[in-house]
């Protein structure tokens, strides 16, 4: 006894994995962390010593007080290139530390 099965494009396999909220926000993590790398290049990156995401907020570890001071004052340029990088409004704030 065979049964048939409705074929289910991939498409829709791959949205039903990204309804797991907590694989989905992995991944926008690992999106933001390759927009931080192209958005503010190599230098400032190898200051950059660890980014995380909870909800819309971004929490940036630098290893440099001068440049986290110079960050904070363009923190709102920097929202907008990264989520223009991202293609999507994902990051409503940043937090530096």
């Amino acid at each position: 006894m065979n049964k048939k099965k409705n074929p289910v494009s991939v498409k829709n396999v791959i949205d039903k994995i990204l309804l797991n909220k907590k694989l989905n926000n992995g991944l926008l993590e690992i999106r933001i962390k390759d927009a931080w790398k192209n958005v503010m290049g190599k230098n400032i990156n190898t200051f950059t010593t660890n980014i995380t995401l909870n909800k819309q907020i971004i929490f940036v570890k630098l290893s440099s007080a001068p440049l986290k001071n110079e960050l904070v004052y363009r923190a709102d340029t920097i929202i907008k290139l990264l989520n223009d990088e991202l293609g999507q409004e994902r990051i409503k704030e940043i937090k530096f530390h």
